[in-house]
């Protein structure tokens, strides 16, 4: 997915040619995905759950605060798997908002 910093003057345009957002089917499940640079405020769980209902999905997938998250929604899921590398601030300590984030990934199964 794109982020905000793809449209900058000089990247490369296989980046900016990205899309804001993505809809696919996995089986019988409805997934959204964003970067989630749009969402003001950053990660703000009110502002997703309307886009997922907006997307019409059944889990939403989103990133950019870099903190691990999933939420069930009305029989919805809101899941950011957080950042495999994290944020990197002082002290090799990896942070977001002033918060420390540990790194993390979402590995996923889907059943009929």
């Amino acid at each position: 997915m794109r982020q905000g910093r793809d449209r900058r003057p000089g990247t490369p345009y296989k980046l900016q040619s990205l899309p804001e957002s993505k809809i696919f089917n996995i089986g019988k499940f409805k997934i959204g995905l964003i970067h989630g640079h749009t969402i003001v405020p950053w990660g703000d769980e009110d502002e997703l759950e309307a886009l997922m209902r907006e997307m019409n999905v059944d889990l939403l997938i989103c990133g950019h605060t870099h903190e691990q998250k999933i939420k069930k929604v009305e029989n919805r899921y809101l899941l950011n798997p957080g950042s495999i590398t994290g944020v990197e601030g002082p002290n090799r300590t990896y942070f977001f908002n002033g918060r420390a984030v540990n790194p993390s990934f979402a590995l996923l199964e889907f059943k009929e």
